[in-house]
């Protein structure tokens, strides 16, 4: 259901160019930290990797992620993204002596 919310084309018809999604995202963004994008803003963009957007989320945890300009990310990278945020657990990796990271 999310990922039916969240296709572009249904958000473009809920909310049309220049309605203001962008500027409610900052200043939501602001009750955070700076509601800006880039350097020390608190918003980011879907463009980024999974792994990038995983990141962010972890940085993020039990605050809002804020995420402006869906266009920038296919639907395939969007349910990937998707999945891997609301799995629960971070993806594996190991460390570059062939240890395991902590999840």
């Amino acid at each position: 259901m999310l990922l039916r919310c969240c296709e572009r084309d249904v958000c473009r018809k809920l909310w049309p160019s220049r309605s203001g999604k962008t500027v409610g995202l900052y200043v939501g963004a602001s009750v955070y930290g700076p509601g800006r994008k880039g350097g020390d803003g608190y918003v980011t963009t879907w463009n980024a990797t999974a792994n990038a957007v995983e990141g962010e989320a972890a940085a993020h945890t039990d605050l809002v992620l804020c995420l402006d300009e869906l266009g920038e990310v296919t639907g395939r990278d969007l349910g990937r993204i998707v999945y891997q945020l609301t799995d629960g657990a971070g993806r594996g990796r190991m460390r570059a002596d062939a240890t395991m990271r902590r999840r």
